[in-house]
């Protein structure tokens, strides 16, 4: 171990530094961009594990299109889903809830209903924050039974 180095480059802790290549760039311009960066690689690790983005079951050139779209779809509604649960303030047992992209499509994946006689529908939530989406996008969705005229009314009013 070099102690002396390592004396030398202990005024660095805490702290983090940027390297770029762009030299013109002064240092409120260069943490900017590291921010979009950053912002960006969230983007694509997002979109790769919570939405599936990789066409594996796809060959055809325009299939792959189709299948990118789609995904980059979900993405802009659950940036906005996610902005929007964030915007609503909501509150949880240790203060302010934060809402991520990661893991709120695993969250609607857990919320599923079953078809059961006389047109009814039964939903059924295994997931938490249930109510705190409910107030935030000012929907009912904690019903258990619904007919399908009620669904299809949810969705209308839904913003």
């Amino acid at each position: 171990m070099n102690k002396k180095k390592i004396k030398q480059e202990a005024w660095q802790d805490g702290h983090y530094a940027i390297v770029t290549s762009e030299l013109d760039l002064d240092d409120s311009e260069a943490i900017r961009l590291n921010h979009d960066f950053r912002k960006i690689e969230e983007i694509f690790k997002i979109s790769k594990s919570e939405l599936r983005t990789r066409p594996v079951h796809v060959s055809l050139e325009s299939y792959i299109e189709v299948h990118f779209l789609t995904c980059f779809v979900a993405l802009v509604l659950l940036r906005t889903l996610e902005l929007k649960l964030n915007r609503a303030g909501l509150e949880g047992a240790g203060g302010p809830q934060v809402f991520q992209s990661f893991g709120l499509p695993d969250l609607f994946r857990k919320f599923t209903c079953s078809h059961v006689p006389e047109n009814c529908y039964t939903f059924h939530f295994t997931g938490n924050n249930i109510k705190e989406i409910e107030q935030a996008l000012e929907l009912e969705l904690g019903r258990k039974h619904r007919k399908r005229g009620e669904i299809r009314s949810v969705i209308a009013d839904a913003d």
